[in-house]
């Protein structure tokens, strides 16, 4: 019996590994720069009610920025760095999403 939604004939190639995994950084590095605007929007605000929001809003992406960079994915992204087999790696990663 076969979950749905999961396709078991499928093997991810290191190459699909790679491309999710720079797809995964680059979203993370827009979230990164979000909190940058936040901080630049956080200068100019003058606005009580406003003020509250953006901070709010830069609470959460710098929450989630946090979180990923502590997934058990992020160590994958070193692992080319390092000359460890990402795949070797992918049980871990896929245990958070899972």
């Amino acid at each position: 019996m076969m979950a749905s939604g999961v396709d078991s004939g499928f093997v991810p190639s290191v190459q699909d590994f790679d491309k999710k995994l720079t797809e995964a950084d680059a979203y993370l590095q827009i979230l990164i720069d979000q909190l940058k605007l936040f901080d630049e929007k956080l200068q100019n605000c003058k606005d009580d009610e406003q003020r509250k929001k953006i901070k709010n809003l830069k609470e959460t992406t710098n929450n989630m920025v946090e979180s990923i960079k502590h997934s058990s994915a992020r160590p994958c992204a070193r692992g080319g760095v390092t000359g460890r087999d990402p795949l070797s790696m992918l049980p871990a990663a896929l245990s958070c999403i899972i």
